[in-house]
């Protein structure tokens, strides 16, 4: 209980501190915790979206919180889930307002670490994680009305009955579904999301005397721009924004001023944010010796790319940093793809090098990098890849896959650095 009661406190204190009246600072996180870093549906790249793993994962990952997404079922509890149907996250059909909660129970999501994950309710979540990390609840409007007003009731219900006021923010992208929350418990933090251009003479806010229709906005991070963020400040409590995926996102949310960033990549925000990231505390960090000479010369339209492997510790979190040289001011070509990818496997090779053929850089190319940073240097013709990457439990060992795809001036591999940020 004490343990609870002590996350409690430090799960309010950040909120708390984000709010201090020092708003101006453009999100400056030299500044308390800003911006807030919350892990987009969660930490994904082992669970699947919006599942208690994923809110575990990125609890691990280090991030402030998490953005879920809540929909209504057809018995009428509140479930997360992202999506109008099933078909995407579980390859069941039907919509999700149209399956009592029973049957939504007995449906496993897709996930691309393994394992078995339900679909969970709004109230198994704010009673396992309600305290611990800040929840940040998208509600998704059903189309009908009475629908919409019932989930409002239950979901601001439900966070204040738990007193959980503190540590959860309430959006939608329907800023009338938002009022619905805090016209029935004035203190929750309402958002009001949105993915066009804002008009700000009608944009909904805070009037002086009144109790508040919408405390933050929240403005994809395509709409982010500096009028409105300007305006924003004069009326509203708080700015977030979503979805960053890169660090050059983050960079842009940071600079533009965002309170709170939503993200797919927490692990490398968080690291991004407590300015980890830079040339100089990489440099700092322990370097593991590959045992191998990684550079290399590639020629034209070369396909054949090279892969070494590295034993790691389980839940580490490490920083593998390629540059390469001889690609000119980029992009080279619109095919041309920087390719560094990190396989995680449980048992070494029988070779610790070795190379990718066609079909295997074809498929690899097909995977998303989790966690890139992409920099170019065109006054030197350099083009640089760091991929930072925390490893599940079940990992001894790093497969690391380089070079350019593409390219057809062909390019050369300088560096292939592997440094130890944090080890488990």
């Amino acid at each position: 209980m004490n343990e609870r009661i002590a996350s409690r406190v430090l799960c309010s204190l950040m909120v708390f501190l984000l709010l201090l009246p020092a708003c101006g600072n453009g999100g400056d996180p030299r500044s308390g915790l800003r911006p807030l870093i919350l892990a987009h549906r969660g930490s994904t790249r082992f669970a699947p979206e919006n599942s208690v793993k994923a809110i575990e994962e990125a609890m691990a990952d280090g991030a402030d919180g998490v953005e879920i997404d809540l929909r209504i079922c057809g018995s009428g509890e509140v479930v997360v889930f992202h999506d109008r149907d099933l078909k995407r996250m579980t390859g069941e059909e039907g919509r999700v307002e149209e399956k009592p909660l029973v049957a939504l129970k007995k449906v496993c999501l897709r996930s691309p670490g393994g394992g078995i994950h339900r679909i969970p309710t709004l109230e198994e979540i704010l009673d396992r994680f309600g305290g611990r990390t800040i929840l940040f609840l998208e509600m998704k409007v059903p189309e009908n009305r009475n629908l919409a007003v019932s989930m409002a009731e239950k979901v601001a219900r439900a966070i204040h009955c738990r007193e959980l006021e503190d540590d959860t923010f309430v959006s939608s992208l329907n800023h009338l579904f938002v009022a619905q929350v805090a016209k029935r418990y004035h203190g929750i933090r309402t958002v009001y999301e949105f993915l066009a251009d804002p008009e700000l003479e009608k944009m909904p806010e805070t009037l002086p005397g009144n109790p508040p229709h919408v405390r933050w906005v929240g403005p994809s991070l395509s709409r982010l721009n500096r009028p409105f963020v300007s305006w924003a400040r004069r009326r509203f409590e708080g700015i977030s924004t979503f979805t960053a995926v890169n660090a050059g996102d983050l960079d842009r949310a940071r600079s533009l001023g965002a309170d709170l960033i939503q993200t797919d990549i927490p692990r490398v925000a968080v690291l991004w944010r407590d300015r980890k990231l830079t040339p100089e505390a990489l440099d700092a960090c322990r370097e593991l010796d590959l045992g191998v000479d990684v550079p290399a010369t590639f020629s034209p339209g070369r396909h054949r790319l090279p892969w070494v492997e590295v034993p790691v510790t389980p839940g580490g979190v490490y920083a593998v940093q390629m540059e390469v040289e001889g690609v000119g001011q980029p992009p080279p070509t619109p095919s041309t793809h920087g390719l560094l990818i990190l396989l995680e496997r449980e048992t070494p090779s029988s070779n610790q090098r070795g190379v990718a053929d066609a079909a295997e850089v074809a498929g690899l190319l097909s995977a998303r990098p989790h966690g890139m940073v992409q920099q170019y240097d065109a006054e030197n013709g350099r083009y640089r890849l760091t991929l930072i990457h925390r490893s599940c439990a079940a990992t001894r060992f790093f497969r690391l896959v380089f070079g350019l795809t593409g390219c057809e001036k062909g390019f050369h591999v300088r560096t292939l650095n592997f440094r130890v940020l944090e080890e488990s």
